[in-house]
């Protein structure tokens, strides 16, 4: 889904809405009498499904962030248990080079056709790295069972964030927002039917917050804006 044209389809429509309003008002079949009641109730029906909407979209990156958290505690335990080790610089390297491929596939989200889950070549290297035996003595081997721990925990939480970025708003949702949106729209100005400059203003006015909110809730929903606001490079801190 284009989140520009879905942010400019509320301006238009309350301008075509504010057209057929004023051409019904010099009509024979001009409406007078509709009370704002009517307007509210609408009003709060458009309010209740955006919020929800809106929810959906901000528990899409908190999600997102929880599951990196999970990935760098992990990574950091990874990093805490290697020192134990005498091949210690090889399991850092190879974290190291996991964090850089994870930045690189972040920077791809920009990328539609990049939008899928990837397998990563870093996290098959640890394992091969954790199943040798020659890399952990025989008072070791406790190390190499948490190492595997960790390295599942990796694992699941690395693929758990990319399925979050995968995820897109459903069409049939966004369409419903425009119904519920271009509905308002109507009421405000059947409730303004008769007086020009009120109607012009409230419908215009209503069209700016109904586009910002579309913005927003549809724009939050595109990888390449999920992948900018969860941000990777705090996997850095895994060697601080």
């Amino acid at each position: 889904m284009n989140h520009i044209a879905l942010t400019i389809i509320p301006i238009l429509s309350g301008i075509l809405i504010l057209i057929l309003a004023f051409r019904l008002d010099r009509s024979r079949y001009q409406v007078r009498g509709v009370v704002g009641p009517f307007f509210g109730a609408l009003a709060l029906l458009f309010g209740l499904f955006a919020s929800l909407t809106a929810n959906e979209t901000w528990h899409k990156i908190d999600k997102a962030n929880a599951m990196l958290a999970v990935e760098v505690d992990a990574l950091n335990g990874i990093v805490v248990f290697g020192r134990l080790l005498e091949n210690k610089k090889e399991l850092e390297k190879l974290v190291a080079d996991y964090i850089a491929e994870e930045g690189r596939h972040q920077a791809s989200l920009r990328d539609p056709q990049q939008q899928n889950v990837k397998v990563s070549n870093s996290i098959h290297a640890l394992y091969a790295y954790s199943i040798q035996r020659k890399n952990f003595t025989d008072e070791q081997l406790v190390v190499q069972g948490q190492l595997f721990r960790l390295l599942d925990a990796v694992r699941v939480a690395r693929l758990e964030r990319q399925d979050v970025y995968r995820k897109s708003l459903s069409e049939t949702k966004v369409l419903a927002l425009l119904i519920l949106g271009a509905l308002t729209q109507a009421a405000i100005a059947l409730c303004h039917a008769g007086n020009a400059r009120a109607s012009l203003a409230s419908v215009l006015l209503f069209s700016v917050a109904f586009s910002v909110a579309v913005y927003f809730i549809t724009v939050s929903f595109h990888p390449d804006a999920v992948g900018q606001i969860v941000d990777v490079t705090h996997s850095q801190s895994v060697f601080q």
